[in-house]
């Protein structure tokens, strides 16, 4: 197969790669559209590891492994690949878990689909992991409780640090719980290292990783399954919508879309990959 490894200069290598075989509750999905994401040109760079970096993954079931009960090949999925891994989405086929893969519904696309990953994850998780609100079918924890989304543009609830955001954001819900809404305000980002120092100190910061959803250790795993069937209906039923997006053309394209993100000339759209046709 064709597989494109991202280099440490964001450059993109096209190359031969073996089919990987599904291990135990994995699919093999042989991709249609492939997301992109910031984080897809970071980790290589910032790691200088090159790699296959592709984690959003649209396509069609090819395989199953063992221990897999409700997918079969043939069925038109998309899933989050687990994170600097190998196998990933930027090539002609991709392993994925079983519980972090969901069925795509008749009436949207597989261009779509590429872009609900990981940004409806990292969304889910900042809510209801780390932020821990009650659940949407949780009524017996349901209270109207304050949030505020900012910047989600483009990097799903991405707090920017530039000109002071953090700041600003920081005095916005700094203060005692009795004044206002009754507990310690708190704020999550998924800027990992960054200095949050101009944040009032009566406010807890979370960060929020994403990764979680494959954590084999606690609920993760389970957060995981959940979610993505979540995802599933969301989209069946209208009330979760893709992504704005733009297709690139082949794999050889996918360096074209990583250094738009990186030089910020993508913006409030996600760049996808067509890999393969399909219906």
């Amino acid at each position: 197969m064709k597989e494109a490894i991202v280099n440490t200069d964001i450059s993109v290598t096209v190359k031969d790669s073996p089919i990987p075989t599904p291990g135990p509750g994995e699919l093999l999905i042989k991709v249609i559209v492939s997301g992109t994401n910031p984080k897809d040109w970071k980790l290589p760079h910032w790691m200088n590891t090159p790699s296959n970096s592709g984690d959003d993954v649209a396509g069609t079931i090819e395989a199953v492994g063992s221990e897999v009960y409700e997918f079969a090949k043939g069925d038109r999925v998309a899933g989050f690949h687990v994170m600097r891994t190998e196998h990933g989405s930027f090539a002609e086929y991709a392993i994925v878990p079983a519980f972090s893969a969901f069925h795509i519904p008749k009436s949207v696309s597989y261009e779509e689909a590429a872009t609900v990953p990981l940004a409806a994850y990292t969304a889910a998780t900042a809510l209801f992991h780390s932020l821990e609100l009650p659940s949407p079918w949780d009524r017996t924890r349901a209270k109207k409780t304050p949030v505020i989304i900012y910047g989600p543009c483009f990097r799903v609830f991405d707090t920017v640090s530039e000109n002071g955001s953090f700041e600003m954001l920081g005095k916005a819900i700094a203060g005692p719980p009795e004044e206002g809404t009754g507990f310690k305000p708190r704020v999550t980002t998924v800027l990992p290292g960054r200095d949050f120092s101009a944040i009032d100190k009566s406010v807890e910061v979370i960060t929020t990783s994403v990764g979680h959803v494959h954590e084999e250790e606690g609920e993760g795993r389970l957060f995981g399954l959940i979610w993505a069937r979540v995802f599933a209906e969301g989209l069946r039923t209208g009330w979760m919508k893709a992504h704005p997006f733009e297709v690139i053309e082949g794999l050889q394209g996918v360096e074209r879309a990583l250094k738009g993100l990186q030089n910020g000339t993508v913006r409030a759209k996600k760049m996808v990959i067509r890999v393969a046709e399909g219906n």
